[in-house]
């Protein structure tokens, strides 16, 4: 068949018939395509969903076998207790020592306005 003949779609006398097949079949690959990436988004995201599960089960396995060495786990608990008292104990000693300077600086707050006051400062 010539190229440029009748019948050819780029030709003049390309019936409407020829149009509408191609279009048909333009629309159907469209929908193909459309759905393939569909699928293809879909497995991407069951993949995802799948190595995160692989991940945080693998990690928590991870922390049983830790947990149940007793050669990690004794000391590692035991520097986490002594880290914990050391810092409990810094914190607890400035927070005394910074009532006891409150207090300190409120006595002598009321006591120099008491000796203000008695000898007669203030009328």
């Amino acid at each position: 068949m010539d190229k440029h003949g009748a019948g050819w779609l780029g030709s003049d006398s390309t019936n409407d018939a020829e149009h509408q097949a191609l279009a048909n079949m333009t629309s159907a690959v469209e929908r193909r395509v459309e759905h393939m990436h569909e699928l293809i988004e879909q497995s991407f995201t069951d993949l995802r969903a799948g190595i995160r599960d692989d991940i945080s089960a693998g990690f928590e396995a991870a922390l049983r076998n830790v947990a149940k060495d007793s050669d990690f786990a004794r000391p590692f608990w035991q520097h986490g207790f002594d880290e914990m008292v050391e810092r409990a104990t810094a914190q607890g000693a400035q927070w005394v020592g910074k009532r006891i300077i409150t207090a300190l600086v409120g006595a002598a707050l009321v006591a120099a306005i008491t000796w203000a006051v008695l000898s007669g400062r203030f009328k």
